[in-house]
């Protein structure tokens, strides 16, 4: 891989650009519902992201992975899922995604996990060392594409589930806004768009409508529905100017 390319985590700063990343990734693909985006915006929200790593090049996002917990039926703890992860198309075949995940594995062992789950292909995956284990599954997934990796030696057996917020769609999203988001200025959206901690919304690139509440314990709620206008992808990097 390019020694350019720097793996870091996440900040509050690149938001908007991991949006953008994840659009452009998976916009092709005919296995995607495209949903990609929404699911990483929910398990943030949640603060479901164990890891949260992305790729820069030059000063610029060019990939993401995201790692979140996992539930097995058997009631094996410190089992995480990998994914979505992504990388703009014109920088595919060039090692990103795999250091991203080889970067993220080793920092989920790091924080003592018991394993880790993924859906993919299973050419890819394999050399990651994920492995199809019989005894655990994942609903509606066919048992090919659904691999784990134990960091113990010992694998769960049951049914795995992945976190709520991978059922996110896009349509309608529950967003709290609470005083642990103090330091913030506000909160980004899709793109452009975002919301303060007056309720108040500022559009560009994003079709966005915004009703709030606050609830008993003082925490601001967001109800909002949005809708992708277009991107802003510009010579093959995510920016969020």
């Amino acid at each position: 891989m390019d020694m350019n390319v720097v793996i870091r985590d996440e900040t509050n700063a690149d938001v908007e650009a991991i949006t953008e990343v994840t659009v452009a990734a998976f916009e092709t693909l005919e296995i995607s519902n495209n949903t990609e985006q929404f699911i990483i915006m929910a398990l943030r929200a949640a603060k479901a992201l164990a890891v949260s790593l992305v790729a820069e090049r030059d000063g610029c996002v060019i990939g993401h992975v995201a790692f979140s917990p996992v539930t097995i039926s058997d009631g094996t703890p410190n089992w995480y899922g990998l994914g979505p992860v992504s990388v703009l198309p014109a920088h595919h075949r060039q090692g990103v995604g795999s250091t991203l995940i080889q970067e993220g594995l080793s920092r989920l062992k790091n924080l003592n996990t018991a394993g880790c789950c993924v859906v993919g292909h299973p050419e890819y995956y394999r050399k990651f060392g994920f492995e199809n284990e019989p005894g655990l599954l994942l609903e509606g997934v066919p048992p090919e594409v659904f691999f784990a990796l134990s960091f113990d030696g010992r694998v769960p057996q049951g049914t795995a589930a992945f976190h709520e917020a991978f059922k996110a769609d896009g349509v309608s999203h529950e967003i709290g806004y609470n005083n642990e988001f103090g330091s913030l200025d506000y909160l980004h959206f899709c793109y452009n768009a975002y919301f303060d901690n007056t309720g108040a919304n500022n559009h560009s690139g994003c079709k966005s409508s915004c009703d709030t509440w606050t609830g008993a314990n003082g925490d601001q709620i967001f109800i909002l529905e949005s809708r992708f206008s277009e991107s802003r992808l510009q010579a093959g990097c995510a920016s969020s100017a």
